[in-house]
């Protein structure tokens, strides 16, 4: 083989669509979870407008509004949704806006999740098929077996495997989660029966299953529903607090401001006026009715809310703002001091 020929077949190897980086790249309100900013340890809950790219099982989250921010996270920690009806693992039909999880991108494919109350999913879908989005709830269906006597069947021993061919394949698992009302959704309507019954069941509001199972694996009659006692989550204020705090009040935070993490590395910026809770904490000042002396006092401004950002149970978002982002608010804390 000649050298040019050689040399022209490695160019081609390179410069292949095959050779290019595979990523999916989106943009809208997104809720992305355990953001780490650029530079900075701390790890944020963010729902803002961003542009979202995602690589293998990372996402790259660069928010636009209300504040600009970059950071990464895994892609099961961002909140996708079907942008359109999919027909899952062959078996699982889900509406335009069905959440699923993102676990990794290939190519221009995305590996996807989808967890119901009795099944979790697994299936390929191209990005295409994925919008970013806010919520994960799905609605839950409720079955109600009725009409011709032997129209319904229900899963033996809580457990059921439902293949997308009438000869087999890998089967989706249906699973009693050992709820109360976990029969019911385990009740499957037939609607065609022979050496295997082809059924249908709703997994949750806009999310059907339909299949094919083994008649020796269903029961024709419905179980006797077991009492479960659900635990109670019981509730309750977690009654945390900053040193030295002196004051808590909601604020508007000006376009600009910079967001900081606990080590005072700016990680953020707001793009527009924004709406905040802070915690105003002094932890040295000193004593006398001069106002110069009390300017030696140590400020620290906690960001305790923020709109765009979800904080954490029982803690704060782990941010700042420098004290002239909120100097009316401060003056008037360090008049207090004596």
């Amino acid at each position: 083989m000649s050298w040019s020929r050689a040399w022209l077949l490695v160019s081609l190897f390179v410069l292949s669509p095959a050779g290019a980086r595979a990523e999916c790249t989106f943009e809208g309100e997104v809720h992305a979870a355990d953001v780490v900013p650029e530079g900075s340890s701390v790890s944020l809950t963010l729902e803002a407008r961003a542009r979202v790219v995602v690589e293998g099982a990372t996402a790259r989250v660069d928010t636009t509004a209300p504040f600009a921010l970059r950071g990464r996270t895994s892609s099961a920690r961002v909140r996708f949704a079907l942008a359109r009806a999919e027909t899952l693992a062959g078996v699982v039909h889900g509406v335009a806006g069905t959440p699923v999880r993102v676990l990794r991108v290939v190519g221009d494919r995305a590996r996807v999740r989808l967890d119901t109350p009795v099944a979790r999913v697994f299936a390929e879908v191209s990005c295409d098929a994925l919008a970013l989005a806010t919520s994960d709830t799905l609605l839950t269906a409720r079955a109600e077996p009725g009409g011709a006597e032997g129209s319904w069947v229900w899963a033996r021993e809580g457990v059921l495997d439902v293949h997308a061919t009438r000869s087999g394949g890998r089967p989706v698992r249906l699973r009693d989660p050992d709820r109360t009302d976990a029969y019911e959704l385990l009740a499957l309507r037939v609607i065609e029966r022979g050496a295997r019954l082809r059924v249908r069941v709703e997994l949750a509001q806009g999310v059907t299953l339909e299949g094919w199972v083994d008649p020796a694996r269903v029961a024709h009659r419905a179980p006797d529903l077991r009492a479960v006692e659900l635990a109670s989550s019981g509730g309750g204020s977690c009654g945390w607090g900053y040193a030295g705090e002196r004051s808590r009040l909601d604020v508007e935070l000006a376009e600009g401001a910079e967001l900081l993490d606990e080590r005072g590395l700016a990680i953020a910026r707001l793009t527009e006026p924004t709406r905040a809770r802070v915690a105003i904490s002094v932890t040295r000042w000193t004593a006398g009715r001069d106002e110069s002396m009390r300017r030696g006092a140590d400020v620290i401004v906690y960001v305790d809310q923020l709109t765009g950002l979800v904080p954490p149970p029982c803690s704060g978002l782990g941010l700042r703002v420098s004290p002239d982002a909120v100097a009316e608010p401060v003056r008037a804390v360090l008049a207090t001091l004596e």
